[in-house]
């Protein structure tokens, strides 16, 4: 539940965001959207680079809680795909793995394009289909699954999303798809591999260790089986 919780793998996260959008506390921008907030974590983490902060997300509980967390920030309950928010009035939108809950991913993506400023960001986080676990569960009959499910992802995509119907994954193809025709341009494209913060805490020993391996997996061609794809978009004039 990335949105819930903040720890070794949201603050690697956002540095990422920071860098990929050449964020500096000194020269703020005037305005951030995020686009399914959550309890406000990211739209918290990032109000030092902001003037102004728009927090949206479909559940009232979770904005609640955002609000009592981060009050300076502006929120607003509404679905991704009906922004009612003006045309270019953002600097930069963050979408922190919510496209793959939405009803419309193409139509969220083309409202998220619609209100950011000329030559202003976009940064996309997303689940790599090429991911070793389905990490939200799966349906098998009647029943719902909780968890990490090795090699669903793996699967034909008719027996995939018969299984996982309530998440999208994205590879290379789907990710181009999403934006084709849009006016953007990809500035960066990497992927994410998980933090291990639990692994971390209950044995610092192997956490330590499965650390090493990512780093090393991150200068491998087995980078691209990350846990989230991470892309970076601005607008074009």
């Amino acid at each position: 539940m990335p949105s819930l919780v903040w720890g070794r793998g949201q603050e690697n996260r956002l540095r990422m965001i920071v860098a990929g959008a050449g964020l500096d506390p000194d020269r703020k921008k005037p305005a951030l959207l995020v686009n399914g907030c959550g309890v406000g974590q990211y739209a918290g983490h990032l109000q030092p680079y902001f003037d102004h902060v728009v927090g949206i997300d479909v559940e009232r509980v979770h904005l609640d809680q955002a609000g009592q967390r981060f009050p300076a920030v502006d929120y607003s309950l509404t679905a991704c795909e009906r922004l009612p928010l003006a045309t270019d009035r953002f600097d930069l939108v963050l979408s922190h793995e919510v496209l793959e809950h939405v009803e419309d991913d193409r139509l969220s993506m083309e409202e998220m394009v619609r209100v950011v400023k000329p030559s202003g960001h976009i940064i996309l986080f997303v689940p790599n289909r090429w991911f070793p676990f389905e990490t939200h569960g799966m349906h098998w009959g009647d029943q719902y699954y909780f968890g990490n499910i090795p090699l669903l992802n793996y699967l034909p995509s008719p027996l995939r999303d018969r299984l996982a119907p309530h998440v999208r994954t994205y590879d290379d193809r789907a990710i181009r798809r999403l934006c084709h025709g849009l006016p953007v341009r990809i500035c960066h494209w990497s992927h994410v591999w998980p933090a291990f913060d639990a692994l971390r805490a209950a044995s610092p020993f192997w956490g330590a260790g499965l650390k090493r391996v990512v780093e090393w997996l991150h200068r491998t061609p087995v980078r691209r089986g990350g846990l989230s794809h991470f892309i970076v978009l601005q607008t074009q004039t």
